[in-house]
């Protein structure tokens, strides 16, 4: 598994970043089930740099999105379709 936090403090230590990289840590916390971090880290920090997003950075906001959505839907909801959600998705397993 990823380890955003490790992947952050290198993230924090690059002297340059490209798209490349802000996408890759946008990735690396919607693929972790840390969308509402990857939101924040989008709408913070890119306001603190001259980044700009591209189409696969769209795509993965609208992944993150649709995540926070779907863990909403289920925290309502825990038993959907024999899904069963732990710890606010960090684990799911099939019934």
């Amino acid at each position: 598994m990823w380890n955003v936090q490790k992947a952050r403090l290198v993230f924090d230590m690059m002297v340059e970043r490209e798209v490349t990289s802000w996408n890759s840590m946008l990735s690396g916390y919607t693929q972790n089930g840390q969308a509402t971090e990857a939101l924040l880290f989008f709408f913070y920090e890119m306001r603190d740099s001259d980044w700009e997003p591209n189409p696969v950075t769209a795509l993965i906001m609208v992944s993150a999105l649709v995540l926070i959505w779907v863990l909403s839907i289920l925290e309502e909801n825990p038993m959907i379709s024999g899904y069963d959600m732990h710890e606010r998705g960090k684990e799911v397993s099939f019934q």
